[in-house]
């Protein structure tokens, strides 16, 4: 549900959408952008109240549009040896262990894919799914950016480190400070639940432990600037290194 998942669904993985439902009391510009989009694949298009959108996504928050998928018609990721070695060099990877608020998870998608970010590592039992709220919340960069969902996170950071990843750990103790890292190399910033942050046995499995430096009197920050801040970092370093 949502303008923006809806039209990124549309443009990049409409053969997995078998129906379209908008709302018959919206008729404005982004609206019918949708519907053509629909239209141009060739896929079904029903006009209902908002009162039954709601209904339907268990939300007020659809703004007027939701798509049916059929998760049979998805096409599977590739594997993670083979994506990780179709990436280019010194690419940026975000892994997030045990996010539980499907709106915080939403959020963190959006501003890993801002931040340049190729990939996001998910752990299967812990946290929360990808659902409609995430996707909607994520403003369209949950249907673009490549999210794996891993059985065992700390034997996927064996792995990443095995081909190559630097693997560093968000942590509001840590001693070094974020700004004082190289992040030009391969790098897979590792970022922790909303409430306790990293796992033991995930912090463990890091190369090292940075913190973004808090110059207010509050003590951390949302998951989401989190990634947002050491994503933007990682890309002001790259940039910079470009010139």
């Amino acid at each position: 549900m949502g303008i923006h998942a809806a039209r990124a669904m549309l443009e990049h993985r409409a053969g997995e959408v078998c129906s379209v439902v908008l709302s018959s009391q919206r008729t404005d510009r982004r609206l019918k952008q949708i519907e053509t989009l629909a239209s141009r694949n060739g896929l079904k298009i029903s006009r209902v109240p908002n009162s039954e959108l709601s209904e339907r996504t268990s939300s007020s928050k659809h703004q007027g549009v939701l798509l049916l998928c059929d998760d049979a018609k998805r096409k599977p990721l590739p594997s993670m040896k083979r994506w990780l070695g179709d990436l280019p060099q010194n690419s940026l990877i975000v892994v997030l262990d045990s996010i539980t608020d499907p709106r915080n998870l939403g959020a963190c998608i959006r501003s890993a894919h801002a931040a340049g970010v190729k990939g996001i590592i998910v752990p299967k039992s812990r946290g929360c799914r990808i659902n409609a709220t995430v996707s909607r919340t994520a403003a369209g960069a949950a249907e673009i950016t490549p999210i794996f969902e891993v059985s065992n996170l700390v034997r996927t950071l064996d792995f990443l480190k095995e081909n190559g990843y630097w693997v560093i750990g968000l942590h509001p103790d840590a001693t070094q400070s974020l700004f004082d890292v190289d992040l030009n190399e391969s790098c897979v910033l590792v970022f922790g639940n909303e409430g306790t942050g990293l796992r033991k046995e995930t912090q463990k499995k890091c190369d090292t432990l940075v913190r973004v430096p808090m110059f207010g009197q509050i003590e951390s920050l949302n998951v989401s600037v989190a990634i947002g801040v050491a994503g933007f970092e990682a890309a002001r370093q790259r940039i910079n290194v470009q010139i």
